[in-house]
C-alpha cells in the first residue's frame, strides 16, 4: 500500500507546490499593463491596435502579440482581482507540471524521480513564473511534449492534430510561438528520417509516414498565422526594442560563472546524461535537438531559461531511464535502485532547501502586488 501510495503523494505535493508558486506576489512591470490591455478589448469588443494608453507612441500601431493572454489576465481581474490572477497562474503551473510529469513518466522515469527534478525546476524558475501571458506558453510547451510523445508511442494521428491546433491557439496567447513550430520541426524531421531508415531493403517506402512527416510542420506553420499579425508573429521578439534588449536583465545573455549552482547542475546532468543516452542507442534525437536550441536561445537571452528547462525535462527523463536499465540488471539492481530512490530523494531535498531558505518562499506569498515593486495606491 505504501509503494502505491508514496508515488501519488509526492505528485500531489509537486502540483500544491505549483500552486503556492502561483500566489508569489507580483513585482514584474508588465502585469498591470497587460490587465489594462486587456480590459480595453473587453470594451471596445475588439482587438487592441493602436496605442492610446501610452505618452511617447500615443496614434502608433501596436505589434498584437498576446491579445488572447491579455484578454484572459483581466477577466480573471474582473473576477476576483489579484487572487483571480494569481489562481490563473497556479492553474497554469499545476497544468504544467502535470502535463511534464505524465510525459517523464511515460518516458520510464519513476513518479518519484519526475516528481524531483520537476522541484528542481520549481525551484530554479519560482520568481521568474511573472503574472504575464507568457504563463501560457510554458503551458503549451509542456503540452505540445506531451502530444508529441504520444504521436510518438501510438502513432495516433488525433495527438498530431492536437499539436497542430495548439500551434494555432499560441501565438493569440503569447508571442514565443516559434518555439513550438521549431520543436513541431524537429520532430517531423525525425520521423521523416526514420521513414528511410526503417525501409525494408529494397522494399516500398510506407508512403502514408512519409506524406504526415512532410505535410504536419508546413500545416503546423500555416495554423501559427491565424493571429491577428499572421507570419510576422513568429518571430515577435524581434520587435522588442534594441535599447530594451542591451538594458533589460531578462534578454542579456548569461555567463556560466554567473548561473546558479541548480542551473550549471542542470546543464551539466542534461549534457552528462544525454552522451550517455547517445552512447547506449537511447537518446531521442528529436528531444536533444529542440533542447539544444533552447539551450542556445537561453544563454544568449536570460528569458528562454524556463523554455529550456521544460523542454529539456522529458529529455532527461528518458536519459536517466536508459541509464537506470542498463545498470541495474542483475545481482546490482536492487543497489542502483536504492541509490537511484536516494538521489531523488536529495533532488527534491535541495530543491525545496532552495525554496524555504535561500528564496524565502514562505514570505513571499500573498494576495496583491508586492509593496516594494509597485506604488500600491496608483495600482488602486
Amino acid at each position: 500500500m505504501r509503494r502505491v501510495a508514496g508515488p501519488w503523494l509526492a505528485l500531489v505535493g509537486l502540483l500544491l507546490l505549483g500552486a503556492l508558486v502561483g500566489f508569489v506576489r507580483e513585482y514584474s512591470s508588465d502585469f498591470h499593463w497587460h490587465v489594462v490591455l486587456g480590459e480595453r478589448m473587453l470594451a471596445q469588443g475588439a482587438i487592441y491596435r493602436v496605442d492610446d494608453r501610452s505618452w511617447t507612441f500615443a496614434g502608433h500601431p501596436m505589434f498584437v502579440s498576446c491579445w488572447l493572454g491579455d484578454v484572459l489576465l483581466a477577466l480573471a481581474f474582473r473576477a476576483g482581482s489579484y487572487v483571480g490572477c494569481y489562481l490563473l497562474r497556479a492553474a497554469c503551473l499545476v497544468g504544467t507540471l502535470a502535463l511534464l510529469a505524465r510525459e517523464m513518466e511515460r518516458r520510464g522515469l519513476s513518479r518519484i524521480g519526475a516528481v524531483a527534478l520537476l522541484t528542481l525546476l520549481v525551484a530554479q524558475g519560482c520568481f521568474n513564473f511573472y503574472l504575464r501571458p507568457e504563463l501560457f506558453a510554458f503551458l503549451a510547451l509542456a503540452a505540445l511534449h506531451h502530444l508529441l510523445g504520444e504521436h510518438e508511442r501510438t502513432g495516433r494521428l488525433g495527438a498530431l492534430a492536437a499539436s497542430v491546433g495548439l500551434l494555432a491557439l499560441w501565438p493569440n496567447l503569447h508571442g514565443s510561438s516559434g518555439i513550438g513550430l521549431m520543436v513541431l520541426g524537429v520532430y517531423c524531421a525525425e520521423r521523416l528520417v526514420r521513414v528511410f531508415v526503417a525501409r525494408p531493403p529494397r522494399g516500398p517506402i510506407d508512403r502514408r509516414a512519409l506524406a504526415v512527416a512532410c505535410a504536419t510542420p508546413v500545416v503546423g506553420l500555416v495554423a501559427t498565422f491565424a493571429n491577428p499579425e499572421g507570419p510576422g508573429a513568429i518571430l515577435a521578439f524581434r520587435v522588442v526594442s534594441p535599447f530594451y534588449v542591451t538594458h533589460t536583465a531578462e534578454w542579456l545573455p548569461q555567463r556560466w560563472g554567473d548561473m546558479p549552482l541548480l542551473l550549471q547542475a542542470a546543464v551539466a546532468t542534461v549534457i552528462g546524461t544525454s552522451a550517455i543516452a547517445v552512447a547506449l542507442r537511447r537518446v531521442s534525437p528529436w528531444r536533444l535537438a529542440q533542447a539544444l536550441v533552447l539551450g542556445a536561445l537561453a544563454f544568449k537571452y536570460h528569458r528562454f531559461t524556463l523554455y529550456a528547462l521544460i523542454g529539456a525535462a522529458p529529455l532527461l527523463a528518458g536519459n536517466l531511464a536508459a541509464l537506470r536499465d542498463a545498470l541495474a540488471r542483475g545481482e546490482a539492481a536492487t543497489a542502483w535502485r536504492r541509490i537511484g530512490a536516494a538521489a531523488a530523494g536529495l533532488a527534491a531535498a535541495w530543491g525545496l532547501t532552495i525554496l524555504v531558505a535561500e528564496r524565502h518562499l514562505t514570505r513571499e506569498i500573498g494576495t496583491g502586488v508586492d509593496p516594494a515593486a509597485y506604488p500600491i495606491a496608483a495600482c488602486r
